[in-house]
């Protein structure tokens, strides 16, 4: 994919593919792993790390705009932060995605799927029929 890299950047200029199109000519593009390396190579910065770090950067504001929220989604961001707590900074990166989601009113159901107790297998038999989907899967699940 290094080396192909500015032959697609030239064909999605000047040809504007479909979608689909772009697909069927590298798929290989379209695995977690690739999409990673590709925002490496047009940004020269690493993705989930990138990510993570400003999402810590960040998150004592974000808190403080979640503890001011009312209703049924406040309820829910209480919910979510009480039950995640302070464990680790993972579960905590976790809780403060889920309750953006929430705030912004957004169906965590349709983006984000927790595995408890299942097997790999389950798992990958799930994972193959999302187009995106974050899969959470909990230690005793990875058997």
């Amino acid at each position: 994919m290094d080396r192909t890299f500015s032959y697609r950047r030239l064909r999605v200029v000047e040809d504007c593919p479909a979608v689909q199109d772009f697909m069927e000519s590298w798929p290989a593009l379209f695995s977690e792993h690739q999409i990673k390396e590709e925002f490496r190579r047009v940004t020269t910065l690493h993705l989930e790390r990138t990510f993570l770090t400003k999402l810590d950067f960040y998150t004592p504001k974000p808190l403080k705009i979640f503890g001011k929220k009312g209703g049924v989604a406040g309820s829910t961001i209480k919910w979510i932060l009480d039950s995640f707590g302070e464990q680790n900074v993972e579960s905590r990166q976790d809780a403060i995605i889920r309750c953006l989601m929430e705030f912004l009113g957004e169906s965590t159901e349709e983006l984000i799927k927790d595995y408890q107790d299942v097997s790999k297998d389950i798992v990958k038999e799930d994972y193959a029929g999302q187009l995106m989907k974050i899969f959470v899967v909990s230690d005793s699940a990875a058997q």
